[in-house]
């Protein structure tokens, strides 16, 4: 009984895992896509959709309200169609553009499934019931550990990021809040590689779950790829 009222309370008033909030903008995302009416469009994918779209031109080119729920592509493709699945409605369009560990590996249980639960709980019905336990647990460890730290030193804390947090997104949903910052002086990443895709059967699944709520609805699912950085 105190275990399970000592976890309750680091739940409620324990630090957060992390300082960074970057992944707490999933709340203002789902506010947005629960309270668009039909027919929008629903851009899915990791952070190449959360940073590399403008979703008020694209709002301008379909005359349709746009919204962002891109923010990490480590929470995976199962997650991904989970959370979007139920809203879809007539003349909705699903833009999806995946990163290409989405294809070989939709399922995740990776620690960015801990800091999402930790700064979004409610992200917990869109994972598998039997997977939830062991994130809770997982979370709460996390919990602990950080206040445990802060009671010894915060020297081990990492540096604070810029870029990632939640203030950076508007009401669309696209990080924005990195335009402002002075450019870094190498490349975030290299044009003109080609890597290997591997599209596993697990991907295929989830792909037709996503197609099949979407046919049920009225609405239209689009696979593009990936956006990437201009060149020049």
């Amino acid at each position: 009984m105190l275990v399970i009222l000592a976890g309750a309370l680091l739940a409620a008033f324990g630090p957060h895992v992390a300082s960074n909030d970057y992944l707490a903008s999933m709340a203002s995302k789902h506010q947005r896509l629960h309270a668009l009416g039909s027919p929008k469009v629903i851009l899915v994918g990791g952070s190449n959709v959360a940073f590399g779209v403008d979703s008020e031109q694209l709002e301008e080119a379909l005359c349709r309200p746009t919204v962002n729920m891109g923010i990490h592509a480590s929470l995976g493709f199962r997650f991904m169609v989970d959370e979007v699945k139920e809203e879809l409605g007539a003349g909705d369009v699903v833009i999806v553009a995946l990163e290409y560990t989405n294809f070989s590996r939709p399922e995740r249980t990776d620690d960015i499934l801990y800091l999402l639960v930790d700064r979004y709980p409610a992200a917990l019905r869109h994972i598998p019931m039997l997977d939830r336990p062991k994130i809770v647990l997982a979370t709460l460890v996390m919990r602990l550990r950080t206040a445990w730290r802060g009671i010894r030193s915060k020297a081990d804390e990492p540096p604070y990021d810029p870029t990632y947090r939640a203030e950076g997104f508007n009401e669309r949903g696209d990080m924005v809040g990195h335009l402002e910052l002075p450019r870094p002086d190498t490349a975030l990443t290299e044009l003109g590689i080609v890597h290997e895709r591997l599209v596993t059967e697990e991907f295929y699944s989830y792909a037709e779950d996503l197609l099949k709520h979407a046919e049920v609805a009225g609405a239209t699912v689009l696979f593009v790829a990936e956006p990437g950085p201009r060149g020049g």
